[in-house]
């Protein structure tokens, strides 16, 4: 299942990657992409489940995290 969430991620990528035609053009949004995010989520949250993580839980861990970074000055991802 974790590599299947890399698998969804690279799919992600790849469809952002388009829409600025690998780097050389600002960025255009591409309905495309909708479906690849919804099968990153999708393998998230079988992921999540297979463990027994609950995501409501884990989120607002990871939200009290970013908020001490914020506090701290940063941007809050250097923090994980």
């Amino acid at each position: 299942m974790a590599l299947d969430i890399q698998s969804e991620l690279g799919e992600v990528a790849k469809e952002i990657l388009k829409m600025t035609d690998y780097g050389r053009k600002p960025f255009i949004y591409r309905e495309e992409v909708k479906p690849e995010i919804g099968g990153l989520l999708f393998s998230l949250i079988a992921l999540a489940n297979s463990l027994d993580v609950d995501l409501e839980e884990a989120l607002e861990i990871v939200l009290e995290k970013y908020e001490k970074g914020l506090n701290n000055g940063s941007a809050g991802s250097e923090n994980n």
